[in-house]
């Protein structure tokens, strides 16, 4: 079937499903899912439980599977139902005139992309990325729930491999953009800090193409010297002539931020001074869009962290920081540095392992421990087994089960600061 017959179909569906679990009624189906050795996904095997369920269409790409359901038009065959997705939401994405933000990055893009929906919201219809769809499912998804009625639209772009920012900018086509920082985050798959960058930097080259408009943090010196390829880019954070927006100062997040002639002083309620250029980068947009100081600054200081990203919370009468919804090892560096200098109760440090560092697995986890060396007066705990067979700090304990670490944990006094990996789990300690 022709891309723009399915886009007839996908305009009469009340909404798009992917988990035969979770369909509803009037849904358009998309039988994913790893492939067999005929190259049939797996979700072929639920197409008929979907339309049971009230789905309008199953998107399916097993060609038996038409053959025995011929005569019911619901069965809708494609060669390959991900590349069907993502062409459906690329053919959407074009019938859309609006100003579309991508954000893309190795830390704090959701952080980012709340923030500047927060910001955004108070005077344009804005859809932004829900929860984490940004990979090369989840970002056709968030595409193909953007409406005609919105007025801006807001995309997280997440990857783990060269190529991937590029093909995902494809489907989204921004108009605008910024990354937000380079690290270390998928660093196994990548195979080293250059590649992360330059994977990174398949936004600029997107724009520079498309003749979009690029934010670019002006004390990064890789991002600067990458940006060069960009026409009139918007800078941020450089104490220079051709800063559009600079930080004046950031103690405990309390900024001052200068957009112009106007200066903002901004209380946020956010851990770490290194949010500083996010908080920026987001009240630059804001100006950029024309909303005024006021909005900006009332906006920015409504933000509550949430979902396990600096999330502060009381526990046994203890204060809280949970911050394990990801982790690799430059995010876990600045964590630990604000940690380090937060003033506080006693403190408990429980660090999760970090993943997908692949052969750089052992190298950095005992970087990470080293930062601590020096540290006599924290109880630090380590959970997982990529801390095994590593030089410990005297006072780290090392866990490979929950349970266990939980019963170590101190129950009155201290100052708890967690960070791990989303697969560790260590949110259920405090459950």
């Amino acid at each position: 079937m022709e891309i723009a017959q399915l886009y007839t179909h996908f305009l009469s569906a009340k909404g798009l499903c992917i988990d035969s679990r979770q369909v509803k009624a009037g849904d358009l189906f998309f039988a994913l899912g790893q492939k067999d050795e005929n190259g049939c996904h797996k979700g072929n095997d639920f197409a008929e439980m979907a339309l049971a369920k009230g789905a309008l269409a199953a998107i399916i790409n097993d060609p038996r599977l038409k053959a025995e359901n011929a005569q019911d038009e619901r069965y809708i065959l494609v060669e390959d139902v991900e590349i069907c997705l993502q062409q459906l939401a690329k053919y959407h994405r074009k019938q859309l005139d609006i100003p579309v933000l991508a954000v893309v990055g190795s830390n704090g893009k959701t952080t980012c992309r709340e923030l500047l929906y927060l910001v955004l919201s108070q005077n344009y219809d804005c859809w932004a990325t829900p929860g984490n769809l940004n990979n090369h499912l989840g970002l056709p998804l968030s595409v193909l729930q953007i409406k005609n009625e919105h007025e801006l639209a807001i995309l997280e772009i997440g990857a783990n491999h060269l190529g991937e920012t590029a093909a995902l900018c494809e489907i989204a086509a921004p108009t605008h953009g910024l990354i937000t920082n380079h690290g270390k985050d998928h660093l196994g798959e990548y195979g080293s800090v250059e590649n992360i960058q330059k994977a990174n930097h398949e936004l600029y080259d997107y724009l520079a193409k498309t003749g979009g408009q690029a934010f670019v943090y002006g004390q990064d010196p890789v991002m600067m010297k990458a940006a060069k390829q960009l026409k009139d880019p918007i800078f941020y954070g450089r104490p220079n002539d051709q800063t559009k927006a600079k930080l004046l100062a950031a103690p405990d997040l309390e900024l001052q931020i200068q957009l112009g002639k106007r200066k903002l002083a901004i209380k946020m309620n956010l851990f770490g001074e290194f949010w500083a250029p996010t908080v920026l980068a987001a009240a630059t947009i804001g100006d950029y869009f024309a909303l005024p100081a006021a909005v900006i600054k009332q906006a920015l200081e409504s933000y509550a962290p949430k979902s396990l990203r600096s999330e502060r919370r009381n526990w046994n009468e203890q204060a809280l920081l949970l911050d394990c919804y990801n982790a690799n090892p430059s995010s876990m560096q600045v964590f630990l540095q604000a940690a380090k200098a937060e003033k506080s109760a006693p403190k408990v440090f429980v660090l999760g392992e970090m993943l997908e560092l692949g052969k750089f697995s052992q190298r950095e986890h005992q970087a990470l421990l080293d930062q601590l060396a020096d540290e006599k007066e924290i109880q630090l705990f380590l959970f997982g087994p990529s801390f095994l067979g590593l030089s410990l700090p005297p006072f780290a304990q090392h866990f490979e089960q929950l349970d266990q670490l939980r019963q170590a944990l101190p129950t009155s006094g201290h100052a708890i600061y967690v960070k791990g990996s989303r697969g560790n789990r260590l949110e259920q300690l405090f459950d």
